[in-house]
């Protein structure tokens, strides 16, 4: 069958991929609670404009600005989990057909239909499609980049390049990450031939696109706040965590499914060598090899020195790992095998995505619900940290709270003085998880002393404590 005939009956297939990834990615979508990235995502799109510049670009939030600003014009749909969440889910719609329209420019359209498939069902791409974080733009943009590369690079058109260098831009502002693809993309390069690359047009492109990021090529050298500082230095198991990730996010299956994907990009990699003599061919199996290894391998080795390596961080290498796992199922030649394969790869790929829709995100919404049910007029809650006040406040004006509870954020101990004077009245503290930080130590003793008894209403991954006075006995009265 001709490329001709493959790509006309890829039309329709493409389109009932693209309603799949629809379904799955706006399924359950305002169904979960926001967790803290949400929800600061939340507070940025609502902030005064001179608060969010300021916390953009002085609190160290410049890493998705494309992603807030958008946001910021997105928020007047709705604020609601569902309305903030949703621009990642057309994002994640988008991907597929876009990267349909990749893996067709590079080695045809039965390797973009199988790709087109893969990333519909892919677990890690439904999840970060149904976050309000810039995730899944990021990603959308990364293949759009590495597109019009492969584009420019074919064509030998100004506007191609142009394009590359746009896009390739506005994927630096999406997530600063991207500056390891256009690495990995320019060393892809060197596979090129001499007269295969317009060096002038390059140049214009690449000094467009140097242009364009400088700003945030001076926020990650010369504004370091320790946003990264959470982060946690890996170990040679967290590479293998990583391929989990990219193929089964934190799902079943992922031990057989890494599996299949790397014999099959193996089998890619073997395939390319036989096509050696092609130098373009010999260029997009480097392009997709460069821009697997080079981010990953890069994050890892300066995380040995500055821990920046991070799973999410690095979804768009989810996409180079697809291209070669469909490379190697498009080369198997009995077209029964290959389809059963595809089809047993695929439904495989779809049962950590069903997984991950009955997994919860951090309880922001179930806790604060809870405190706002339980409380009583005149108590007190406290926040402890950001990592408690910036949820709270997304969902506190969502509930109905008793006349006259008060808010307290706690960043360390509190004097007495800022507790409820009425010892008949509960104190509630709320905090992330179960904080071993010495001024949650501080602040429990500060409580414990003041009142006669608590209790603990665990949520996933939150923690609410009530602090109360025991009723008098008979006897005491």
């Amino acid at each position: 069958m001709s490329n001709h005939a493959r790509s006309g009956i890829a039309v329709p297939i493409i389109a009932l991929l693209t309603a799949l990834a629809a379904v799955l990615r706006f399924v359950h979508l305002g169904a979960k609670s926001l967790w803290f990235d949400e929800a600061l995502t939340a507070m940025l799109a609502r902030a005064p404009w001179h608060a969010f510049a300021r916390t953009v670009w002085r609190g160290g939030e410049a890493n998705m600005a494309l992603y807030y600003e958008i946001m910021r014009a997105w928020n007047h749909l709705g604020t609601h989990e569902w309305a903030l969440r949703s621009f990642s889910g057309l994002a994640g719609v988008a991907a597929v057909p876009v990267f349909y329209l990749l893996g067709r420019r590079l080695f045809g359209p039965a390797v973009g239909l199988i790709a087109a498939l893969l990333l519909t069902v892919n677990a890690c791409h439904v999840a970060y499609s149904q976050e309000a974080r810039s995730y899944a733009l990021f990603f959308l943009l990364a293949v759009l980049s590495s597109y019009f590369l492969v584009r420019a690079v074919e064509s030998g058109a100004i506007w191609d390049y142009l394009a590359y260098a746009l896009i390739s831009a506005l994927t630096v502002y999406s997530h600063f990450y991207a500056f390891l693809l256009i690495g990995a993309q320019a060393l892809s390069l060197i596979a090129l031939p001499r007269g295969a690359i317009r060096f002038r047009k390059l140049f214009i492109a690449a000094a467009l696109l140097a242009v364009l990021v400088l700003p945030a090529l001076f926020f990650v050298v010369g504004r370091n706040t320790g946003q990264l500082a959470w982060v946690p230095k890996p170990t040679a198991r967290d590479l293998q965590r990583f391929g989990y990730f990219l193929v089964a996010d934190q799902g079943t299956l992922r031990q057989p499914l890494l599996a299949a994907f790397l014999v099959l990009a193996g089998l890619a990699l073997i395939f390319s060598k036989r096509r050696n003599a092609d130098p373009l061919a010999r260029f997009k199996f480097i392009l997709l090899l460069s821009w697997f290894v080079v981010p990953t391998a890069v994050a890892f080795v300066v995380s040995l020195w500055k821990p920046v390596f991070m799973p999410r961080f690095l979804i768009f290498c989810l996409a180079p790992l697809l291209l070669l796992t469909a490379v190697g199922l498009a080369q198997i030649r009995s077209t029964a095998l290959r389809i059963a394969l595809t089809v047993a790869l695929a439904c495989a790929s779809l049962v950590p995505t069903l997984w991950y829709y009955r997994q919860p995100k951090e309880q922001w919404r179930e806790a604060v619900s809870y405190i706002a049910t339980h409380a009583q007029p005149g108590d007190a809650v406290i926040l402890f940290g950001n990592y408690a006040r910036v949820p709270f406040e997304y969902y506190q004006p969502r509930m109905t709270w008793p006349a006259g509870v008060s808010f307290i954020r706690a960043a360390d101990s509190l004097p007495s003085e800022a507790l409820p004077t009425n010892p008949a009245m509960h104190t509630w503290l709320l905090m992330h998880g179960q904080p071993s930080d010495p001024a949650v130590a501080a602040l429990e003793r500060n409580l414990a002393a003041r009142y006669g008894e608590s209790s603990d209403q665990p949520f996933f991954m939150v923690t609410v404590r009530r602090y109360s006075n025991p009723a008098p006995s008979p006897s005491s009265k």
